[in-house]
Protein backbone atom coordinates (compact mmCIF):
# COMPACT_ATOMS: atom_id res chain seq x y z
CA UNK A 1 0.00 0.00 0.00
CA UNK A 2 1.33 3.18 -1.21
CA UNK A 3 2.00 5.21 1.92
CA UNK A 4 1.71 8.47 0.03
CA UNK A 5 -1.95 9.76 -1.94
CA UNK A 6 -2.38 9.71 -5.11
CA UNK A 7 -4.03 12.98 -5.21
CA UNK A 8 -0.35 14.22 -3.42
CA UNK A 9 1.82 12.48 -5.80
CA UNK A 10 0.32 13.62 -8.36
CA UNK A 11 1.20 17.47 -7.26
CA UNK A 12 5.24 15.98 -6.17
CA UNK A 13 7.20 18.25 -8.79
CA UNK A 14 4.75 19.42 -10.64
CA UNK A 15 5.27 23.23 -10.76
CA UNK A 16 3.06 25.91 -9.25
CA UNK A 17 1.20 27.59 -11.89
CA UNK A 18 -1.11 29.82 -9.87
CA UNK A 19 1.15 31.36 -7.95
CA UNK A 20 -0.82 34.15 -6.22
CA UNK A 21 1.16 37.87 -5.76
CA UNK A 22 -0.22 40.39 -2.60
CA UNK A 23 0.71 43.79 -2.48
CA UNK A 24 3.72 44.93 -1.75
CA UNK A 25 3.88 47.64 1.84
CA UNK A 26 4.88 50.22 -0.40
CA UNK A 27 1.71 49.36 -3.11
CA UNK A 28 -1.03 49.48 0.44
CA UNK A 29 0.96 52.88 1.29
CA UNK A 30 0.13 54.80 -1.58
CA UNK A 31 -3.55 53.27 -1.40
CA UNK A 32 -3.97 54.89 1.47
CA UNK A 33 -2.25 58.11 0.88
CA UNK A 34 -4.61 58.33 -1.88
CA UNK A 35 -7.38 57.62 -0.23
CA UNK A 36 -6.56 60.31 2.31
CA UNK A 37 -6.04 62.80 -0.21
CA UNK A 38 -9.92 62.06 -1.46
CA UNK A 39 -10.95 62.61 1.91
CA UNK A 40 -9.70 65.75 2.54
CA UNK A 41 -10.42 66.74 -0.71
CA UNK A 42 -13.87 65.27 -0.20
CA UNK A 43 -14.43 66.46 3.65
CA UNK A 44 -15.21 70.34 3.17
CA UNK A 45 -17.76 69.89 0.63
CA UNK A 46 -19.66 67.00 2.33
CA UNK A 47 -19.53 69.75 5.40
CA UNK A 48 -21.00 72.08 3.29
CA UNK A 49 -23.87 69.90 2.24
CA UNK A 50 -24.91 68.91 5.39
CA UNK A 51 -24.91 72.64 6.68
CA UNK A 52 -26.94 73.39 3.74
CA UNK A 53 -29.50 70.75 4.77
CA UNK A 54 -29.86 72.41 8.69
CA UNK A 55 -29.89 75.59 7.31
CA UNK A 56 -32.96 74.42 4.72
CA UNK A 57 -34.62 72.46 7.91
CA UNK A 58 -34.08 76.06 9.91
CA UNK A 59 -35.77 78.08 7.35
CA UNK A 60 -38.75 75.26 7.86
CA UNK A 61 -38.84 74.98 11.16
CA UNK A 62 -39.22 79.21 11.29
CA UNK A 63 -42.04 78.48 8.48
CA UNK A 64 -43.78 76.41 11.03
CA UNK A 65 -43.95 78.67 13.65
CA UNK A 66 -45.07 81.59 11.12
CA UNK A 67 -48.29 79.30 11.15
CA UNK A 68 -48.36 78.83 14.32
CA UNK A 69 -48.14 82.78 15.22
CA UNK A 70 -51.19 83.38 12.40
CA UNK A 71 -53.02 81.04 14.16
CA UNK A 72 -52.59 82.69 17.82
CA UNK A 73 -53.37 85.83 16.49
CA UNK A 74 -57.17 84.43 14.73
CA UNK A 75 -57.77 83.48 18.29
CA UNK A 76 -56.34 86.88 20.12
CA UNK A 77 -58.39 89.17 18.54
CA UNK A 78 -55.14 89.75 16.31
CA UNK A 79 -52.69 90.25 18.75
CA UNK A 80 -49.41 88.26 18.36
CA UNK A 81 -47.68 87.23 22.06
CA UNK A 82 -45.60 88.87 23.52
CA UNK A 83 -41.53 87.88 23.88
CA UNK A 84 -42.16 87.62 27.53
CA UNK A 85 -45.57 87.50 29.28
CA UNK A 86 -47.80 88.04 31.98
CA UNK A 87 -48.98 84.79 33.79
CA UNK A 88 -47.02 81.14 34.03
CA UNK A 89 -47.43 80.65 30.70
CA UNK A 90 -45.07 83.44 30.12
CA UNK A 91 -42.67 82.47 27.38
CA UNK A 92 -43.88 83.31 23.77
CA UNK A 93 -42.94 79.56 22.91
CA UNK A 94 -45.06 78.43 25.74
CA UNK A 95 -48.03 80.08 24.03
CA UNK A 96 -47.24 79.04 20.54
CA UNK A 97 -47.33 74.95 21.96
CA UNK A 98 -50.71 74.27 21.22
CA UNK A 99 -50.65 75.27 17.83
CA UNK A 100 -47.30 73.54 17.00
CA UNK A 101 -46.74 71.34 19.13
CA UNK A 102 -43.99 72.80 21.05
CA UNK A 103 -40.54 74.74 20.46
CA UNK A 104 -38.58 72.08 21.44
CA UNK A 105 -39.45 69.99 18.33
CA UNK A 106 -38.44 72.13 16.31
CA UNK A 107 -34.95 72.83 17.11
CA UNK A 108 -32.10 74.57 14.76
CA UNK A 109 -30.10 71.49 14.44
CA UNK A 110 -26.70 73.67 13.93
CA UNK A 111 -27.53 75.63 17.46
CA UNK A 112 -28.35 71.58 18.86
CA UNK A 113 -25.32 70.38 17.29
CA UNK A 114 -23.05 73.03 19.22
CA UNK A 115 -25.31 72.42 22.67
CA UNK A 116 -26.83 75.13 22.85
CA UNK A 117 -30.92 75.41 23.49
CA UNK A 118 -33.12 77.39 25.98
CA UNK A 119 -35.34 76.02 28.58
CA UNK A 120 -38.52 77.53 27.00
CA UNK A 121 -37.62 78.56 23.75
CA UNK A 122 -35.53 75.65 22.68
CA UNK A 123 -32.87 77.37 19.76
CA UNK A 124 -35.11 80.72 18.82
CA UNK A 125 -34.89 83.92 19.63
CA UNK A 126 -38.85 86.32 19.61
CA UNK A 127 -38.04 89.86 18.77
CA UNK A 128 -38.69 91.86 22.35
CA UNK A 129 -40.10 94.77 20.57
CA UNK A 130 -43.50 92.84 20.06
CA UNK A 131 -44.42 93.18 23.47
CA UNK A 132 -42.18 92.58 26.86
CA UNK A 133 -43.91 92.31 30.13
CA UNK A 134 -41.55 92.66 33.24
CA UNK A 135 -42.18 94.08 36.88
CA UNK A 136 -45.87 93.64 36.22
CA UNK A 137 -45.91 95.64 33.24
CA UNK A 138 -45.65 96.33 29.55
CA UNK A 139 -41.90 97.45 28.94
CA UNK A 140 -42.84 97.35 24.94
CA UNK A 141 -46.51 96.67 24.04
CA UNK A 142 -48.23 93.89 22.26
CA UNK A 143 -48.58 94.50 18.98
CA UNK A 144 -51.49 93.41 16.29
CA UNK A 145 -50.49 91.69 13.07
CA UNK A 146 -52.97 94.66 11.30
CA UNK A 147 -50.78 97.06 12.85
CA UNK A 148 -47.30 96.19 10.91
CA UNK A 149 -47.03 98.17 7.50
CA UNK A 150 -43.80 97.21 6.20
CA UNK A 151 -44.50 93.33 7.78
CA UNK A 152 -42.25 91.62 5.02
CA UNK A 153 -38.74 93.78 6.58
CA UNK A 154 -40.18 93.52 10.13
CA UNK A 155 -38.80 89.99 12.19
CA UNK A 156 -40.43 88.59 14.68
CA UNK A 157 -38.20 85.04 15.48
CA UNK A 158 -34.47 84.77 13.98
CA UNK A 159 -31.40 82.12 15.49
CA UNK A 160 -30.86 82.35 19.14
CA UNK A 161 -28.57 84.43 20.50
CA UNK A 162 -26.41 82.55 22.77
CA UNK A 163 -25.52 84.15 25.95
CA UNK A 164 -23.82 80.82 27.37
CA UNK A 165 -23.75 77.51 25.44
CA UNK A 166 -25.91 76.06 27.88
CA UNK A 167 -28.62 78.29 27.18
CA UNK A 168 -29.51 80.47 24.48
CA UNK A 169 -31.83 83.74 25.28
CA UNK A 170 -35.31 83.52 24.47
CA UNK A 171 -35.82 87.06 22.93
CA UNK A 172 -33.57 89.76 21.08
CA UNK A 173 -33.49 93.32 20.63
CA UNK A 174 -31.52 96.07 18.86
CA UNK A 175 -27.99 94.64 19.64
CA UNK A 176 -28.80 91.96 17.56
CA UNK A 177 -26.46 93.91 15.26
CA UNK A 178 -23.93 95.00 17.20
CA UNK A 179 -21.07 92.45 17.11
CA UNK A 180 -19.75 91.42 20.21
CA UNK A 181 -22.32 92.00 22.30
CA UNK A 182 -23.87 89.62 24.47
CA UNK A 183 -27.46 88.95 22.12
CA UNK A 184 -25.46 89.29 19.02
CA UNK A 185 -26.48 87.67 15.61
CA UNK A 186 -24.86 84.20 15.97
CA UNK A 187 -24.46 83.66 12.15
CA UNK A 188 -25.05 80.20 12.54
CA UNK A 189 -25.94 79.51 8.65
CA UNK A 190 -23.12 80.18 5.87
CA UNK A 191 -22.09 83.18 8.13
CA UNK A 192 -25.20 84.29 7.97
CA UNK A 193 -28.80 83.59 10.09
CA UNK A 194 -31.83 83.14 9.31
CA UNK A 195 -35.02 85.12 9.63
CA UNK A 196 -38.68 84.89 10.51
CA UNK A 197 -40.52 88.06 9.39
CA UNK A 198 -44.30 89.17 10.47
CA UNK A 199 -45.69 88.30 6.67
CA UNK A 200 -44.40 84.90 7.36
CA UNK A 201 -42.22 84.36 5.36
CA UNK A 202 -38.53 83.28 6.31
CA UNK A 203 -34.98 84.12 4.53
CA UNK A 204 -31.62 84.06 4.79
CA UNK A 205 -29.43 87.05 5.66
CA UNK A 206 -26.23 87.66 5.47
CA UNK A 207 -23.85 88.77 9.11
CA UNK A 208 -22.70 91.89 6.79
CA UNK A 209 -25.77 92.85 6.24
CA UNK A 210 -27.22 92.78 9.97
CA UNK A 211 -23.83 93.91 11.71
CA UNK A 212 -23.74 97.64 13.30
CA UNK A 213 -27.62 98.16 11.57
CA UNK A 214 -28.86 101.21 13.41
CA UNK A 215 -31.11 101.29 16.76
CA UNK A 216 -34.06 101.83 14.94
CA UNK A 217 -34.32 100.27 11.84
CA UNK A 218 -36.84 98.21 10.86
CA UNK A 219 -35.76 94.86 10.65
CA UNK A 220 -36.09 94.59 14.89
CA UNK A 221 -37.97 97.75 15.43
CA UNK A 222 -41.81 97.53 15.07
CA UNK A 223 -43.25 99.84 12.40
CA UNK A 224 -45.95 102.39 14.84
Amino acid sequence: MPLIPADSRRRIGSPNRSIQRGFTLIELLVVIAIISILAALLSPAISQAREKGRQAACLSNLKQIGYALVMYAQENDDYLPGARNPGTAWCWATLLEPYQGGIQKLPCLTWKSKGYWHTWSGTYSYNLYFGFWNAGTWVYNLRRLSQFRRPAEEAVVVDGTGLTAADINDYFGSDYGIPGGGNTCPALHANGFNALFVDGHAEWKSKAWIDNRPGGDIFWSPSP
